[in-house]
């Protein structure tokens, strides 16, 4: 079927020559520029939909619904469907595919396919449509019915305070909902529910955010530059200056959820460190990205990195500068994710050491707002790298007695690397982690973010207030406690292993 844009000026054109009576002015010819495609469908559609449609835009993202031209219907229960598309002369930033179900109308969470021509799925491929005669083929799309977002009145509310001055480079933000983890899982356009655009220079605002009913994993503010494109880096500069935050957000049908209240320190990072990275050896899979990262807390949860430029994975050795607010930092590091993988903490693959003790990271402190400290080298062997999977340990731990008043927390840790007689120590990135374990815990169960292979030791690490690395006098005294296991098990990759359960007595 050929579909063309619902417009005025295909209403009043009947008018119009209703009115010619004597003398006919040819004007311009119709439109035969167009773009052509097939379109794939798979899954069901969420409710019966009243209508689907192929939709274009001359900005993206796109403001509202009103900047969105929607073509004319195309078949909703179809496996494939081919398609022309009649378009003036122009550059379109964003083709899709919109539907709607029974009594509801049109909004920008109708949109459930979008063309996309490179790997990066949250930038939409570009059409460039030349003359009034041009037709651009192989715009193909592809449609998930199943992922179609229903129109309800839901909504996700609250606040945003910026905090200095915008940089130049900046013309709007948007405010982003997901059901998926952003850090941890891959993401596209199509996980993205967004608010209206916020203008440059704004000092302080309320937003919306028409979110569908459901759990909600992220909220976040985003920047937008000039050509309107987002990308994963995007994401990583919002956490880092306050703008993400990674939680769950229940949102009832039909109701308002009460959001994250930000606080956002824009303007340009003066201070930060400099150095060299130093790559050895083959990645373990193609790498999609690799990335500076930084952490005030050791050993970090995922969230607490600061997650830096991207740099050359496949260079021998790269002069890098990170710009780092002040603050001391107890990881400086390199982290890496495989193509179609999300990150973890398990993504690090390189550590900064001041010196020869493999457990125990350089720390940096950047006194002042101008601090620019040098010589921050880290050393990258990729085949040491670990791809993120769903590999895991599990297992119990019981406490027995008060815990020492010393100890704040305690961690779960993994290695495929340690002895005891001789001494053999793992150095950080042979470790796996588990989940911070509070203090005053009796008992719980553990689950650890693995890799595949064969584990030499399991241990239950206790860190003291204020302690920020470990050391074989840790190992030693979770061995007195019963809070270590020298049992070697194998965990294979996208499986779950039974790690050992402990019973620790204080």
């Amino acid at each position: 079927m050929k579909t063309s844009p619902v417009s005025l000026r295909a209403l009043l054109i009947p008018v119009v020559l209703a009115g010619l009576t004597c003398h006919v002015d040819p004007g311009l010819e119709p439109v035969r520029s167009a773009i052509e495609g097939v379109i794939t469908f798979t899954g069901d559609w969420p409710a019966p939909p009243a209508e689907v449609r192929i939709v274009s835009a001359r900005k993206f993202p796109p403001s509202d619904i009103s900047e969105v031209d929607i073509g004319e219907v195309i078949p909703a229960d179809v496996s494939t469907h081919a398609y022309t598309y009649y378009l003036d002369p122009g550059t379109y930033p964003f083709i899709g595919v919109a539907w709607r179900e029974k009594d509801s109308v049109w909004d920008l969470s109708s949109v459930c396919g979008v063309y996309f021509t490179g790997t990066d799925s949250l930038v939409p491929g570009r059409v460039v449509i030349g003359s009034r005669t041009e037709k651009v083929r192989d715009v193909n799309l592809s449609v998930d019915r199943s992922r179609a977002r229903r129109n309800t009145h839901s909504r996700i509310a609250g606040t945003i305070d910026f905090v200095g001055a915008w940089p130049d480079s900046f013309s709007s933000a948007i405010v982003i909902a997901l059901t998926r983890d952003p850090l941890t899982q891959s993401i596209s356009l199509l996980d993205l529910n967004l608010s209206a655009p916020i203008p440059r220079d704004t000092d302080r605002t309320d937003y919306r955010i028409a979110a569908p009913a459901g759990t909600y994993r992220a909220v976040g503010v985003l920047f937008l530059k000039a050509n309107g494109n987002l990308s994963i880096g995007d994401l990583y500069y919002s956490l880092n200056v306050g703008g993400l935050v990674v939680d769950i957000w229940e949102v009832p049908e039909n109701q308002t959820a009460e959001g994250p209240d930000f606080t956002i320190q824009i303007g340009p990072v003066l201070s930060g460190i400099s150095g060299i990275v130093s790559f050895a050896g083959e990645w373990p899979a193609p790498a999609e990205e690799v990335r500076l990262i930084a952490a005030t807390t050791f050993p970090p949860a995922f969230e607490e990195l600061t997650i830096g430029e991207r740099i050359p994975g496949d260079a021998s050795t790269h002069d890098y500068m990170f710009s780092l607010r002040l603050g001391v930092y107890k990881l400086i590091g390199v982290a890496w994710r495989a193509e179609q993988t999300g990150w973890d903490v398990l993504s690090i693959c390189g550590v900064h050491f001041a010196g020869t003790d493999s457990l125990a990271p350089g720390e940096i402190e950047i006194p002042s707002d101008t601090s620019v400290i040098r010589n921050v080298d880290i050393r990258v062997n990729r085949s040491k790298a670990h791809k993120v999977t769903d590999t895991k340990i599990a297992g119990s731990i019981t406490f027995n007695g008060m815990w020492p008043a010393d100890i704040m927390e305690a961690r779960v840790i993994a290695t495929t690397r340690f002895s005891l007689m001789p001494t053999v120590l793992p150095s950080l990135l042979d470790l796996a982690f588990g989940d911070r374990i509070v203090r005053g815990t009796e008992r719980t169960d553990y689950l650890v973010q693995a890799f595949p292979g064969k584990f030499a030791a399991t241990g239950v690490i206790f860190f003291k207030e204020g302690q920020q690395t470990l050391s074989l006098a840790d190992i030693l005294y979770s061995a007195q406690i019963g809070a270590l296991s020298l049992e070697a098990y194998e965990v294979m990759e996208d499986s779950t292993g039974r790690g050992p359960d402990f019973n620790v007595r204080f």
